[in-house]
């Protein structure tokens, strides 16, 4: 079996994305009445939020990334008997009416899943088209963030930096 070397990319610059929005205090998602002690979950809406609007109109209008957005992944959802059903996402979900830029990085988030816990029917003849979109919508972020004035931004740039450039072990 041939593995495509894009999913280590994709797997690379996920786990980098995440570990970068944890370290950045600002994008952990908080608990109700911030219990100290729960798990560290990052926030990635919060991120899409602060890149604003036009940063994901353009990104939705690029050819090397639309599809993301136009044709998402399907999901496994529980289905007759609590048996694993595969649902198909529609464009309207990862848009999402007027706030959909507050969740742009979901439908990358929806490719890695569909890659780490396999058996995604529908991605399969646009398997790699998907993997390098998402690869490219994670990269653009960062590329913004590292451009931004906003603080909380580049915080994360930093921590993603920081992360990305480490030596070799």
């Amino acid at each position: 079996m041939t593995i495509n070397p894009k999913i280590f990319d994709l797997f690379l610059i996920f786990s980098q994305f995440e570990r970068a929005l944890i370290k950045t205090n600002d994008f952990i998602r908080r608990w109700p009445n911030d219990q100290s002690g729960r798990p560290a979950f990052a926030d990635w809406n919060k991120l899409s939020r602060l890149l604003g609007e036009a940063f994901w109109i353009g990104l939705r209008q690029d050819d090397a990334t639309r599809k993301l957005w136009e044709e998402p992944p399907g999901q496994w959802v529980i289905g007759e008997n609590w048996r694993p059903d595969w649902k198909m996402r529609g464009a309207d979900e990862a848009i999402n009416g007027e706030a959909w830029h507050e969740r742009g990085l979901e439908p990358a988030k929806w490719v890695r899943d569909c890659v780490f816990h396999g058996h995604s029917q529908d991605m399969i003849p646009r398997y790699k088209d998907l993997i390098e979109a998402s690869i490219t919508v994670l990269s653009k972020v960062v590329d913004e963030c590292a451009q931004s004035d906003n603080p909380e931004l580049k915080q994360f740039w930093e921590n993603f930096a920081s992360v990305y450039l480490q030596p070799e072990i």
